[in-house]
């Protein structure tokens, strides 16, 4: 009798310490989804400097992109060849494809931002530093232009178009209890095209279009009724209101990465100059800045 009192007693003070411990944790958690907790450096007044971050070893990161690569390589061979790409959403895509997809950023002293005047795109992130992008499915009549870089959202990835470079960027998304979605016209997806939402991190094909000074347009075009109110590209050409946009990916091991296939105009019958991989950066001024450990920054611009 006394063993079983024992127990009974060892079982009742157990359970209530887990239930103030619970009760304490639930006391500081944020109303989001999955009551996770997260806190971004503006709200506890710190700055850049007071950020851990680690980035992945190079063993890691090299298994990663092998996967990668491979299904890169499978996904050429089954290509339709579709001339479509991406471009953002300003209020509605119209008759045009929508793709929505979320990234769940750092969950501990998130530095996500989005900088801007008078660029009304979306792209939007909530008070907690997650980003959620819109793009619209559009037929690819870009060309390169006179004025500056640009890049639109690749979704062909076998269907390099001429004079273009191919940028990819894996994005190591918050590994906590991830919280990212995907949808093509309000129906789930893993992936669309070449790019991927899928095991919490986020795969993203650009196609960057260098300047032209000699044979480049001087307007982007325009793409039919459906996008009254005007689409956004990636870069920030003079003259075009404008935003820079900074996603916080995982600061613990960060599996972050980039490579590209540039395409040089200077190298005769051998223009694009085959993928040159990037561990942790890849920088073309006025388009992207993927930063070392774990940042990633966009230049975005209204074009029409």
């Amino acid at each position: 009798m006394n063993k079983l009192f024992l127990f009974l007693l060892l079982t009742l003070i157990i359970f209530s310490c887990k239930k103030i411990e619970n009760i304490e944790s639930n006391n500081n958690k944020v109303d989001y989804p999955n009551g996770k907790l997260e806190t971004t450096l503006a709200e506890k007044g710190l700055t850049m400097a007071d950020k851990k971050q680690t980035v992945a070893n190079e063993l890691e990161i090299s298994l990663l992109r092998d996967r990668i690569i491979s299904l890169r390589k499978q996904y050429s061979k089954t290509s339709t060849k579709s001339n479509v790409v991406g471009v953002i959403r300003h209020g509605s895509c119209g008759a045009y494809p929508e793709l929505e997809f979320r990234m769940d950023c750092e969950d501990n002293n998130n530095a996500s931002f989005i900088n801007t005047t008078n660029w009304n795109g979306d792209i939007h992130m909530d008070s907690k530093g997650n980003i959620t992008f819109f793009f619209c499915i559009v037929p690819n009549y870009f060309q390169r232009v006179s004025t500056g870089d640009f890049a639109v959202l690749a979704v062909d990835i076998g269907n390099i178009p001429y004079q273009v470079s191919h940028i990819f960027r894996h994005f190591d998304n918050e590994d906590d209890n991830n919280n990212n979605y995907a949808t093509i016209d309000g129906n789930a997806i893993n992936q669309y095209g070449g790019n991927s939402f899928s095991g919490g991190n986020t795969d993203l094909h650009f196609w960057h279009y260098s300047k032209d000074l000699e044979n480049g347009y001087n307007r982007f075009p325009i793409i039919g009724a459906s996008l009254s109110k005007g689409y956004s590209l990636f870069g920030s050409i003079n003259g075009y209101d404008h935003a820079l946009i900074q996603t916080d990916d995982e600061d613990h091991n960060c599996l972050d990465w980039a490579d590209a296939n540039i395409w040089d105009p200077t190298v005769p019958g051998a223009n694009w100059q085959g993928y040159t991989y990037y561990p942790t950066w890849y920088s073309s001024p006025g388009v992207f800045n993927f930063v070392n450990q774990s940042l990633t920054q966009l230049d975005v611009f209204k074009a029409m």
